[in-house]
């Protein structure tokens, strides 16, 4: 007598990882959202251990935050670290992409490679109709898109900091789509 799904491929904190992160990054989570560990485990059927473990993976990655008496939450950034965010984000990439092109580390295959990652946002655009899944979808594609270029660099840390700092965006636009104008006139203005 089977008592709930089994998971068996990924480990169970990868899954609960994986489950969380695609939710907070859709906007399904909102800032400030609480993560309740007994609640996720009844979800999955598992016990409190590999959820505790992905709370720690989930707040390494800068997705959410622990405080006494609140426990678990989604992070929530004020529009000051939102800019701040931003800021680093283009230095750190401003810094991977001279590298790339200082050291003609772009071949024709990694070219054809980010154009087809972005032929394929330009289709899902299209093809979504629930603004959340279009949302989700593109925001995906985009960290693959630039992650393809942090790792083509070679640059270890810059990508680690850069994965942080991009999830952290990525949270704050969705909370509010506003966000998105305001960060696209700094950086014109920067």
């Amino acid at each position: 007598m089977e008592s709930g799904p089994k998971y068996e491929k990924q480990s169970l904190s990868d899954l609960v990882v994986s489950h969380l992160k695609n939710r907070i990054l859709s906007g399904t989570l909102k800032g400030g959202d609480r993560l309740i560990e007994m609640e996720i485990s009844n979800h999955f059927n598992i016990s409190r251990a590999p959820v505790r473990e992905a709370m720690r993976i989930l707040s390494e990655q800068g997705l959410i935050t622990f405080s006494p008496r609140k426990g678990n939450q989604v992070i929530e950034l004020k529009p000051a670290e939102i800019l701040e965010v931003f800021e680093i984000r283009t230095s750190l990439e401003t810094q991977i992409l001279r590298k790339i092109l200082r050291n003609q580390m772009l071949s024709e295959e990694d070219f054809q490679q980010l154009t087809e990652i972005a032929m394929e946002m330009k289709d899902g655009e299209e093809r979504c109709r629930n603004e959340e899944d279009k949302a989700f979808l593109l925001n995906a594609l985009d960290l693959s898109f630039h992650k393809y270029l942090w790792n083509l660099s070679g640059s270890v840390k810059r990508t680690q900091i850069l994965e942080s700092m991009f999830y952290q965006l990525l949270i704050a636009m969705n909370e509010d789509l506003t966000s998105l104008g305001i960060l696209e006139k700094n950086r014109k203005s920067i």
